[in-house]
């Protein structure tokens, strides 16, 4: 029981820390991004791509296709950057039309296609308590098994 106690705790040590983590660091960034400027950009590009993952001690693979989409804008100067970012299936966009971006003001060069939505945010601040709980839960039944 001691080794399955020492794999409890650490997983949830493990979840107790990287959500409040995750948390705090996307907090920033989207705190960070609300400054950013919309400007407008060229839709260079629709792609899919096939994406392939590997899971479980068996070696078994899955995998998803992604919608990808290149696009450029010109900073004041005439600086011309290019980006490119996974969209949703639901994200209408066809090369040669303008789309609304996102650019950061201290660094032209860096952007995003869109803002968080409150209901993104919402959805994201629910599943990383749940993750903390989880954790929590997992630590406590460790501490449990190892008697201490």
């Amino acid at each position: 029981m001691t080794v399955v106690g020492v794999a409890f705790l650490v997983v949830g040590l493990i979840f107790v820390v990287l959500a409040p983590h995750t948390l705090v660091r996307d907090l920033r960034r989207s705190r960070r991004a609300a400054t950013w400027q919309p400007a407008q950009a060229l839709v260079e590009g629709v792609r899919q791509e096939r994406r392939r993952s590997t899971s479980g001690t068996d070696g078994g693979s899955s995998s998803h296709t992604v919608r990808l989409m290149t696009y450029a804008w010109a900073d004041a100067s005439g600086r011309r950057f290019t980006e490119e970012t996974q969209i949703d299936d639901d994200d209408i966009v066809e090369p040669g039309r303008p789309v609304q971006i996102f650019v950061d003001p201290d660094d032209p060069s860096r952007s995003q296609f869109g803002r968080p939505s409150a209901v993104s945010y919402g959805c994201g601040v629910v599943m990383l308590l749940f993750l903390l709980v989880l954790g929590l839960g997992l630590a406590g039944i460790g501490w449990m098994l190892l008697g201490v």
